[in-house]
């Protein structure tokens, strides 16, 4: 048992709280280990306060996974793990095995999380890892729309549970108060001879509740989180479980593309100034719109007018 675990323990069964010395005692550890322990709990959701004379008082306990309350509130199969590489590895597995469409694999922590290109996803403070596996009905440009239709769905999920406001920077992100909080990743199971997509697993990364210092330094720019530690009273499993829910209600509109709308209103691009490489080169650009197969449109400064159907750009704030 860990630290934070064996603190978590103990203030729980001290309802009148407990001093850092006398839990650094107990537990044969420094008071700074306590310290962070205690931080440490808070960015898994933990309500912890400091009580003059008396230490920490446990609140609230923490906001632990469940397969049984996501499915629950959702209605599908639901999968969770203390830990994994990938929840996209294991929803394959699953997908090949004959997984249900809607079928949910999440962990608590995820060790190898990958984004677009190959790029790491960085877990930090308390986060929402999980992946949903698809049987799309239809296929070619409809169904490489599943990307931009999850991006749809996820800022849905976090208006309605957490009352935050996010902005889907195209093609796959979300950012809230200029900083990265969720980033989304597809990947296609095709069939070998007729390239028919069998399945789709869509894997979604989102920063739910945490501080600045949760993250290496490095990001702490670009990264943050849609909660801080007691803020609201949002629950992961809550998240997931509307995450999912909305994800399966769009991707029934990969034919109609009545997602785009909604996409397009809350772009974070549109109207900006991009930049995006292309063969070595860096081309400056204006993005003008985001067309109903995702494509950007954009202007360049050399005033050509083209659409962007792949790769990424930076925006210049």
């Amino acid at each position: 048992m860990s630290t934070k675990e064996k603190v978590l323990e103990l203030l729980a069964a001290a309802p009148e709280g407990m001093s850092g010395e006398r839990l650094a005692r107990n537990l044969g550890v420094s008071r700074a280990a306590v310290w962070k322990a205690v931080r440490a709990l808070k960015a898994r959701g933990c309500e912890i306060e400091g009580v003059t004379n008396r230490g920490y008082r446990l609140l609230r306990g923490a906001d632990e996974l469940s397969a049984e309350l996501i499915s629950a509130g959702c209605g599908l199969p639901a999968e969770v793990f203390a830990a994994l590489p990938s929840t996209n590895i294991v929803a394959r597995e699953r997908a090949a095995q004959g997984a249900a469409h809607g079928t949910i694999i999440v962990a608590n922590t995820q060790s190898s999380g990958r984004g677009r290109r190959g790029r790491s996803f960085v877990s930090g403070g308390l986060g929402v890892y999980m992946t949903v596996v698809l049987r799309p009905r239809i296929q070619g440009a409809g169904a490489a729309l599943i990307t931009t239709a999850a991006a749809v769905a996820v800022r849905e999920a976090v208006l309605e549970v957490c009352g935050k406001d996010c902005a889907i920077k195209w093609v796959n992100d979300l950012y809230l108060g200029g900083k990265k909080v969720c980033g989304i990743l597809t990947e296609a199971v095709s069939e070998v001879e007729s390239g028919e997509i069998r399945s789709m697993v869509v894997g979604i990364g989102v920063n739910f509740r945490g501080v600045a210092a949760d993250f290496p330094p490095e990001l702490r720019e670009k990264a943050g989180f849609v909660l801080e530690p007691g803020e609201g009273e949002a629950q992961r499993n809550e998240l997931i479980a509307r995450i999912a829910s909305r994800l399966l209600e769009r991707a029934e509109q990969l034919e109609s593309r009545e997602f785009m709308e909604e996409y397009r209103a809350n772009s974070l691009v549109l109207g900006r100034r991009i930049e995006f490489v292309r063969g070595g080169r860096t081309y400056v650009a204006t993005a003008v719109d985001i067309d109903d197969d995702g494509g950007l449109r954009i202007l360049r400064d050399d005033g050509v007018r083209e659409t962007i159907n792949a790769g990424e750009i930076s925006v210049k704030i």
